[in-house]
């Protein structure tokens, strides 16, 4: 028995990706328990590892810049962010958001598996039968399926981003 939608239908819910892309995978899964699948590696407009914004001085003056890089980043891909920050707090925030955005995309993975409960958008499932692609995926959008053929749930993911931006 699947359990009823515990949020009320007016309610909105907001929330971090990244606090639950840290999360532990509630999910394992293999290649090979998969009906279908479709893993796509973006090489561009991806794999950032620095972000930089300019953003205006506070006491005037020449614009400031404000520099992030991805933790334990072993190379160097320079994301410039040209939207416009009205302050320090500010610009962090844009880096990080355009970092994040950018990179969610690198590694991404579509599948079918057969239905069952206990699987919902938001969270973790850890991948293996890919070889460098395995890891923890998270999950973004659930499709469930009945048919002929039974149930079956689509699932889209994208590879979880390390590095706490």
């Amino acid at each position: 028995m699947i359990p009823a939608n515990p949020l009320p239908a007016a309610q909105l819910v907001i929330y971090q990706e990244k606090d639950f892309e840290a999360k532990p995978a509630a999910h394992m899964l293999t290649r090979n328990e998969m009906e279908s699948w479709d893993l796509k590696d973006k090489l561009s407009d991806t794999g950032y590892t620095v972000g930089v914004i300019a953003y205006k001085n506070p006491t005037g003056g020449d614009d400031l810049s404000y520099t992030f890089t991805v933790p334990g980043a072993a190379h160097t891909k320079v994301l410039t962010v040209t939207e416009a920050a009205d302050s320090y707090a500010e610009a962090i925030i844009l880096v990080k958001s355009a970092l994040r955005a950018a990179n969610r995309q690198e590694v991404t993975l579509s599948f079918t598996i057969q239905g069952g409960a206990g699987w919902y958008a938001a969270q973790n499932v850890q991948i293996s039968g890919f070889g460098q692609f395995n890891g923890k995926y998270f999950i973004e959008k659930i499709d469930h399926e009945f048919g002929n053929s039974g149930y079956t749930m689509s699932i889209d993911a994208h590879r979880c981003l390390t590095g706490g931006y």
